[in-house]
């Protein structure tokens, strides 16, 4: 989540007054495999097949901020895997215990990070392993905003998988060579106002639907063609051909998180499917971990004050909500669930503020995946205003 805080402190001397404008986002390899076009706006090389930076400035999964790592149980009888004739739209499933057959894809592990980035794109990074090369890999991630209560890696028996509207399945299907094929498909309920001719092969809601084919220009992904290391493991073991996929996606443009929405995704997990069929059986699965995949942010102010106190007024810009509000010493306004885009928050002193002599001492903007800017503002009436001193921004 992305979070500005801007701290003003004051004390009676002069009066000047402080603006913050706050803008998201305007917030030992053994054989080294060629890096590829990354995605318009990404630094990360998301078809690469490997997981180290193979060009200077650039990021992989070994640099990569907001590494999330799912772990799935060792491979053998106590394994775990959805039951027999399980199929995606399935909520309600169960887990057993068991290894996994030779001809089935038996997932170790997977790989998840996002980022917002210069441009007010959010993307998503995905990548899996497997232990066996069985040649295809039919995987599907499960993205979803809320947790399932007891879906843990060491679950058997039933269990309701907690699916709200708008949760989000990628699906990476390789056919054993070449690029694998990328889509998206979205959690549709009756509530939300959808119907079942928008499913993408159940007859009824609640299913997976608005099936989108990912292009190119939108996504990109590959599976390793020489065998490569995984930093990221104790020793980082070698990892022959085919058993690491990696994905990248440009999720404002495949549609996402259209803009002026606020989307937030705090879980995900990665199954296996028998076939390329969507209505194939779903068979390994590695639990859900956390993560946070999101659009939002949230804007902090604090006020501190020396030297006595008063009640102070702020307006915004950006259609904040409330657009103004008033704060004394140690108070705080709190904007959340703030989509990407430029806001400003400005304090105003009033006249008899100003007679008093109170006066801006410092103005701190903080940030945490956000491109804050501070900016000093003159009061409309004479005044001599404190030194002022530039804060530098961290993102």
């Amino acid at each position: 989540m992305s979070k500005i805080r801007s701290e003003l402190r004051l004390r009676r001397r002069y009066a000047l007054l402080g603006a913050c404008a706050l803008a998201f986002v305007t917030t030992t390899m053994l054989v080294t495999q060629t890096a590829s076009a990354k995605l318009p706006g990404s630094s990360f090389e998301g078809n690469d097949g490997n997981l180290v930076v193979n060009t200077a400035g650039n990021t992989d999964w070994a640099n990569v901020s907001g590494l999330n790592t799912g772990i799935d149980r060792a491979s053998s009888s106590g394994d775990n895997s959805f039951g027999q004739g399980t199929k995606e739209d399935n909520s309600a499933v169960t887990v057993v215990s068991g290894s996994i057959p030779p001809n089935k894809n038996d997932l170790s592990r997977f790989y998840e990070s996002s980022f917002l980035a210069a441009n007010g794109h959010n993307y998503l990074n995905l990548a899996w392993e497997r232990l066996v090369n069985i040649g295809n890999a039919n995987l599907d991630f499960e993205i979803n905003q809320k947790t399932t209560a007891g879906f843990t890696n060491t679950l058997t028996g039933p269990v309701t998988l907690n699916r709200t509207a708008g949760d989000l399945l990628v699906s990476y299907d390789f056919g054993g060579s070449g690029t694998p094929s990328l889509a998206l498909n979205f959690w549709l309920t009756a509530a939300a106002g959808n119907t079942a001719g928008q499913c993408f092969s159940a007859n009824a809601l609640p299913c997976w639907g608005r099936h989108v084919s990912l292009s190119s220009a939108v996504s990109e992904g590959a599976v390793n063609t020489a065998s490569i290391v995984d930093p990221l493991q104790v020793g980082s073991p070698t990892l022959g051909v085919g058993l690491f996929g990696e994905a990248s996606i440009d999720l404002t443009a495949a549609g996402v998180f259209p803009a002026g929405t606020c989307e937030a995704f705090g879980s995900a997990f990665v199954k296996s499917r028998s076939s390329s069929s969507f209505t194939a059986e779903i068979k390994d699965f590695i639990a859900p971990i956390a993560v946070n995949i999101t659009n939002c942010g949230s804007i902090t102010i604090h006020k501190v004050t020396e030297n006595g106190d008063s009640t102070f007024g702020y307006t915004t810009t950006g259609a904040l909500t409330p657009s103004t509000f008033s704060l004394s010493n140690n108070g705080t306004r709190t904007y959340t669930a703030v989509p990407v885009g430029n806001y400003s928050v400005t304090e105003n002193l009033t006249s008899a503020q100003v007679t008093a002599g109170w006066t801006l001492e410092s103005l701190s903007c903080t940030a945490t995946g956000a491109r804050p800017r501070a900016d000093r503002r003159q009061p409309s009436r004479s005044a001599r205003p404190a030194p002022w001193i530039a804060p530098t921004p961290t993102t």
